[in-house]
């Protein structure tokens, strides 16, 4: 064949692919038009299709808006009273055209599932505007980890993802090697030597990963990253924004000789990463290569990296000696695109339970301004369905990605209003308290009352949706005893009834129904095949069929009925204000020396007063080693009594470098009431104060203290009858009056009584784990002389 034949053959396939292409668009195009009339039809409107234009840019048009070097998804909208007209270089920004338009006409889509939707009612479908909207992220993902086992549920989150402007360029980073070892199956199987793990001729490890030093297998692995690229332009018409080459999940990398020459996990993934990097760079300019700043590869290496890689940087499983913040500003440095992999929420640390999904919380989605103003225009964030429990926090953050300036507060106000009308109170009420609850399961005391709530949330509002929302509110409250009962009882007719009923609501969304299965009908019924989720005849896929709603009435009054409610988290608010002790009543020692350690673990907040300019604290970081040590962070705030920090700036800033110990001047602050934020990453901290200075670590439901080693600590009671100690540790009490009170082998809450001569200070001895005080004023320290007490 000639080289003139060639040509034409590519210019007939060039020519038929943009055919095709365009036939796309059209057939898109009229199923959007379609889309934007059926939602304004649910609205009690309609607009001719004739009015309805939609115009994709081509380029070098004059009129583009201004959207040459915007993002793909980018639009201009332009509406009259007879006219809705979108401009975009892609349909996907025809698409946020249409969904930005609806919201702005009044539309909400908060969860997935028409119930939750919010359709208002208009006079027309016409609304004069002229609006050019740009994503605050060009990337903007929340997915699902496990998926959702209904047609019903995948077809909701799909809508939802389009409602809510999720979408942008698809930054392919996930782990890649095993799908590279599926594609090549055969020459891995003759070629045992390719893999860091000691492996047979003709066997393939689980987990795979690369001895990098092989040429051999570099050259393969190019090869198939090339293909990848060329059967997705002939798939597609066009070239994917990139490929990934993240290495498997987990640790483990080669330790040959020639693979230490390279380096560690880091200097590993990020050389083969580069040698694919330039290969693809070379044959198709402007394709990149993802990866996930994870696990023994989060930290960038050495050497140079090429500079159309993308690294996601993980918010957990970092094993490198940086944090979040630091791992993006050091891989900003290296010249490479930087975005976030996030976790919004894991079955196996949340188990969909009531404020335990990071992603519902609203202070860690808020994150996201944070992570915009250090640059970050690429999200992807792992979530599960179940969608009570995450829900607003999710919808939150979709609406911080299209646009970080939006007015959450505003957002979150309008979702009560438009999902509950005049039970609005009532029930967020009971999402608020979610926002603060730190127990992995409910007590059953939090359970009943958040039930009560909602019962009664139903009958202050009749409305058919909203009933509908209750209803499903209640169905989940349902499974959260249900699994609370299994987790205090590990049986089979428990696990069975668990199961049985997140079978029957999976197509509702309300609750992480596929993911339960997934963990609990998997390795947790070992030896049991009639549990397992493979076997369709399982004993708790029978009896089948959507939860009826008499069904479910009665099941919440049966819970209602058993709960103990009793068993109740009590959250001991700090006084707004905690005036100042006048220094001629502090105890001598407060201004002479130092003050007793305390040995602490984790995010702490800390209350103290600032007396006058002796005041200082001491920290020493890197006490428990699990990874590799971090740096401990330490931020002064003013004082609030509920304990937020978020968007308030800090007065103090510092990092303490592991193994060093620092002391860290009050002196700049005016005498007064702060408090104090100190991270160490779980590695582990010694704290001790000096100088006119009184302070108070917070220890009470949400915010445990958590130490390590064996610590001697004090708290005061003062005008209260009983407190409560919940202890997952080891710990002995102390009371004024000398009696002892041992829990070094008892876990859980206990109530203990205030006696006579028992008001003051009260001793734990032999502490070590994590507890909190309720019911009594929860701030602790390492000694009597430096305590915040009650005002005298």
């Amino acid at each position: 064949m000639n080289i003139i034949t060639r040509l034409s053959i590519l210019g007939l396939i060039l020519i038929t692919l943009q055919l095709r292409a365009k036939a796309q668009d059209d057939r898109n195009l009229a199923r959007f038009k379609t889309v934007l009339q059926k939602e304004l039809g649910k609205a009690g409107v309609s607009v001719p299709p004739a009015s309805i234009k939609f115009h994709l840019i081509r380029k070098g048009e004059k009129s583009d808006f201004g959207l040459a070097a915007a993002t793909a998804d980018a639009f201009h909208l332009s509406a009259t009273q007879q006219t809705i007209s979108v401009w975009s270089k892609s349909e996907a920004g025809i698409q946020a055209g249409i969904y930005w338009y609806l919201n702005r006409l009044g539309f909400r889509y908060y969860f997935p599932g028409a119930a939750w939707h919010y359709i208002p009612k208009l006079q027309s479908g016409y609304r004069e505007v002229q609006h050019t909207g740009t994503p605050s992220f060009e990337s903007r993902r929340i997915w699902y980890a496990y998926g959702t086992g209904s047609k019903l549920a995948d077809a909701d989150f799909k809508f939802w993802e389009a409602a809510n402007l999720l979408g942008g360029a698809v930054v392919n980073a996930g782990h890649s090697y095993e799908a590279i070892v599926s594609r090549n199956k055969g020459v891995f199987l003759s070629h045992p030597e390719f893999f860091a793990q000691k492996v047979e001729k003709g066997a393939i490890p689980k987990n795979p990963k690369f001895d990098v030093s092989n040429e051999q297998l570099v050259q393969l692995v190019i090869k198939d990253a090339l293909e990848q690229v060329s059967a997705y332009q002939v798939r597609t018409g066009s070239l994917p924004v990139s490929i990934s080459m993240d290495p498997s999940d987990g640790g483990g990398f080669a330790t040959s000789e020639a693979a230490l020459k390279i380096g560690g996990p880091s200097a590993q993934t990020y050389y083969l990463a580069n040698r694919v990097a330039r290969a693809v760079g070379q044959r198709y300019p402007g394709v990149q290569v993802g990866l996930y700043a994870y696990n023994q590869h989060a930290a960038p290496p050495a050497f140079p990296v090429e500079p159309n890689i993308i690294v996601l940087v993980a918010t957990a499983m970092n094993q490198s000696a940086y944090r979040t913040d630091e791992l993006i500003q050091l891989w900003r440095k290296k010249g490479v695109k930087v975005g976030i992999r996030d976790y919004y929420g894991v079955m196996a640390w949340d188990w969909d339970m009531p404020g335990k999904p990071a992603g519902g919380k609203m202070n860690y989605v808020s994150q996201l301004r944070k992570y915009h103003g250090e640059g970050i225009r690429i999200f992807s964030a792992e979530t599960n369905i179940g969608w009570v429990s995450r829900g607003l926090g999710h919808y939150v953050a979709a609406s911080l990605l299209w646009d970080i300036n939006v007015d959450t507060a505003t957002i979150i106000r309008e979702f009560y209003r438009n999902m509950f009308g005049k039970a609005a109170a009532t029930m967020a009420s009971v999402f608020n308290s979610w926002q603060h609850y730190s127990e992995a399961v409910p007590k059953e005391g939090d359970l009943y009352q958040w039930s009560r709530l909602v019962q009664q949330a139903a009958g202050e509002d009749k409305d058919a949706l909203v009933q509908e929302r209750i209803r499903q509110v209640q169905q989940y409250l349902v499974y959260v005893h249900l699994f609370s009962k299994w987790r205090k009882e590990d049986s089979e007719a428990n696990l069975v009834r668990l199961l049985n009923y997140a079978y029957r609501v999976q197509d509702q969304g309300n609750i992480a129904s596929y993911p339960l299965f997934r963990r609990l009908a998997s390795g947790a019924v070992a030896g049991k095949p009639h549990l397992r989720f493979s076997n369709p005849n399982a004993t708790w896929k029978q009896p089948t069929g959507a939860l009826s709603i008499s069904e479910t009435e009665q099941l919440y009054a049966n819970m209602l009925r058993d709960l103990d409610r009793s068993a109740v988290t009590v959250n001991t608010l700090l006084p707004n204000a905690l005036k100042r002790i006048p220094a001629n009543k502090m105890n001598a020692a407060v201004f002479a020396g130092n003050s007793l350690p305390v040995k602490l673990r984790g995010g702490h907040l800390v209350v103290v007063q600032v007396f006058d300019r002796t005041a200082s604290l001491q920290l020493t970081q890197g006490l428990i080693k699990v990874k590799e040590y971090k740096t401990l962070q330490l931020k002064v705030y003013p004082f609030q009594s509920d304990l937020s920090i978020t968007g308030s700036r800090p007065l103090i800033e510092q990092k303490i470098l592991p193994g060093t110990q620092t002391t860290v001047s009050l002196a700049s602050l005016p005498t007064g009431t702060y408090l104090l934020h100190i991270d160490d990453a779980r590695d582990g901290f010694k704290l001790s104060f000096a100088g006119g200075v009184a302070y108070g670590i917070v220890a009470g439901a949400p915010r445990k203290a958590w130490t390590f080693g064996r610590n001697t600590l004090v708290f005061e009671v003062k005008d209260i009858t009983s407190f409560s100690i919940q202890n997952e540790g080891a710990v002995t009490l102390k009371s004024p009056t000398g009696r002892i009170i041992d829990l070094q082998q008892q876990k859980g809450k206990v109530s203990i009584s205030v006696g006579p001569g028992e008001q003051g200070l009260w001793q734990l001895l032999k502490q070590s784990g994590k507890f909190s005080l309720q019911g009594v004023l929860p701030l602790i320290a390492a000694d009597k002389d430096f305590i915040i007490r009650h005002e005298e």
